[in-house]
């Protein structure tokens, strides 16, 4: 598969926030509804940070294939930088498209220490470790996967 990695635009709203769901869906069981995630996708992509929204489409299609978006930490006393959603859709997991997408945040992103936080018993935890992050318990079954440095 040869991917594609550029940044959102705000015409993206409406296919992220249908990955976002149909993803959420899968890995959590249950999500937002499509037009609340639109709602926000609409928001971030027309915001100050929308060229920290990353999307991986097919070299041969417009199809999303995933997407991850980075910006200023929640937890700034874990790091400065926090990758705060990286979804894969379901039928593409396991082909190399979140490390794709990893890939283009490090080439981008501010040279610094940043962090993705999840739930400890998500699939994205063994993802987040084969990629050199180091689990930092939060606590409530929360899971911070700090990185070294971007960049």
């Amino acid at each position: 598969m040869h991917l594609r990695i550029r940044t959102a635009t705000p015409g993206d709203a409406g296919v992220l926030a249908e990955l976002h769901v149909r993803s959420a869906e899968d890995a959590y069981g249950e999500s937002p509804s499509v037009s609340e995630r639109f709602t926000s996708w609409s928001g971030w992509l027309m915001g100050a940070d929308a060229h920290s929204v990353l999307i991986a489409t097919e070299t041969r299609s417009t199809e999303v294939l995933g997407f991850l978006r980075y910006g200023p930490a929640r937890r700034t006393d874990v790091a400065p930088l926090e990758v705060s959603i990286l979804h894969v859709h379901p039928q593409h997991r396991g082909r190399g498209v979140g490390t794709a997408l990893w890939h283009a945040l490090l080439a981008t992103a501010p040279r610094t220490a940043f962090y993705a936080e999840t739930v400890v018993t998500l699939r994205c935890c063994g993802f987040y470790r084969q990629h050199g992050g180091c689990g930092v318990p939060l606590g409530d079954d929360r899971i911070a996967f700090v990185f070294a440095s971007g960049g």
